[in-house]
């Protein structure tokens, strides 16, 4: 065994994360012990960052990739990771379990560790246009959406020149803020430049297919619906081959167009998909925005909707400042 192998092992796991996750985590936790056993921490502080990742972005294992993602953090303050260039990593991966846990309950520590590493630690360009996304989203998941449209239009502009992978995350990103401030216009525009560099790549689906999503709905409720019902048949044959749980966002699009279109039956069941998956998620955040939105619809179905806001409840329970999702429940 050497480092040579632990690199091949976790070459291999990157190039298959998207279709095979699971067989990325083995690899990337037989890469893991390689390091340890050679006796090289700063390898498998590596090693760790991209298995917290795996967990987030891939297997969406949020309760795993925080309790990873701190203890990693709490590791690297022992001397002898003072001068490992991997060190930034676990102070950043940090952020974005946050971000998936409980985005209210830790935005004033988002913030805080974006300053920390702002001001403390040097780091290259993608790094630099991350942090700026890191508050783009901190906007969005707390519902500030003119603020996440600010710091989504700075987040794109720190990504001239950037890889299309970077570039799909912004574009979608900037779709879902305009959505949700109701500019169709822009939405449609931003959702329409990402897709050149969303389509192309297995490691973009996931964003190519949030897209194509938004484009459905926006054109349904603009009235042309051969167009929308052009982009739902193409958003959903690459949902039926996509191996990767979508983004939150797709969800919003996918059910926003059944919505629009009175198709709340179908509306419903695509939540109920959602919260099949969200639930083993363990993030309290999600299972809880998830079973709020299943409630919406079943009240506007006239059903009764008492053990799915009681659910909502309980999971909001688990969240450092429940307040502010439970005075959207009560209004229900």
């Amino acid at each position: 065994m050497n480092e040579a192998q632990a690199e091949a092992l976790l070459y291999r796991a990157w190039e298959v994360r998207e279709s095979d996750p699971m067989q990325a985590l083995q690899w990337m936790q037989e890469g893991l012990a390689i390091a340890r056993k050679l006796g090289q921490p700063c390898l498998a502080l590596k090693f760790e960052h991209w298995i917290t990742s795996l967990y987030l972005f891939q297997l969406a294992d949020y309760q795993q990739a925080l309790k990873r993602a701190i203890e990693t953090l709490v590791e690297t303050r022992k001397p002898h990771y003072e001068h490992c260039p991997y060190r930034i990593d676990a102070h950043y991966i940090v952020i974005d379990a946050y971000l998936y846990t409980d985005p209210h309950g830790f935005k004033t520590e988002i913030y805080q560790a974006i300053d920390l590493i702002e001001t403390t630690m040097s780091y290259d360009q993608d790094l630099w246009r991350l942090l700026q996304g890191a508050r783009a989203y901190a906007e969005m998941l707390t519902d500030q959406y003119a603020a996440a449209l600010d710091h989504g239009l700075k987040y794109l502009a720190r990504c001239e020149g950037a890889s299309a992978f970077r570039l799909s995350d912004v574009y979608a990103f900037l779709t879902e803020a305009y959505v949700k401030l109701k500019d169709w216009d822009h939405a449609l525009h931003m959702a329409q430049t990402g897709v050149p560099y969303a389509r192309d790549h297995y490691a973009t689906r996931r964003w190519y297919l949030e897209l194509i999503a938004w484009q459905a709905y926006i054109y349904r409720l603009k009235g042309d619906q051969q167009t929308a019902g052009r982009y739902h048949r193409q958003a959903t044959q690459l949902f039926t081959h996509l191996r990767s749980r979508p983004y939150f966002a797709f969800y919003d699009a996918w059910a926003g167009y059944h919505v629009c279109g009175g198709e709340l039956e179908i509306a419903l069941k695509v939540r109920q998909d959602q919260l099949a998956w969200v639930i083993p998620s363990g993030s309290p955040f999600w299972i809880t925005k998830c079973y709020y939105e299943i409630c919406c619809l079943l009240k506007r179905l006239d059903r009764p909707f008492a053990s799915e806001i009681e659910a909502a409840k309980q999971a909001a329970q688990a969240l450092l400042q429940p307040d502010y999702l439970l005075t959207q429940l009560a209004q229900l």
